[in-house]
């Protein structure tokens, strides 16, 4: 019963901050996905949810890092791409700044 909970529980929190999320709180949003990866830290859809909401934020870097954080992102070409796109938004955005 006691895994039961942790694993309804799990998929609850990952819903919110997806919902969070859908509605621009992105800081809820990181919390409750936050406590979705302390809990299962391979889980795919928690880093790609992370790494959107960083992005929707301006913080170009930790989006990144957040999907070099998924298992096999290195054989994932969908994973590769936007990894691709934000060196590109991250270096737009350091050439902007100077």
């Amino acid at each position: 019963m006691g895994s039961e909970m942790c694993i309804r529980d799990r998929w609850i929190t990952n819903w919110m901050g997806q919902s969070y999320y859908q509605v621009g709180k992105y800081e809820d949003a990181l919390a409750c996905l936050d406590v979705v990866l302390h809990i299962i830290p391979t889980h795919r859809e928690g880093h790609i949810s992370r790494s959107a909401t960083y992005f929707q934020m301006g913080e170009y870097q930790k989006s990144y890092d957040a999907l070099k954080n998924i298992r096999g992102w290195e054989d994932d070409e969908v994973i590769q791409r936007n990894m691709r796109a934000l060196e590109d938004r991250m270096k737009q955005q350091s050439e902007s700044q100077n």
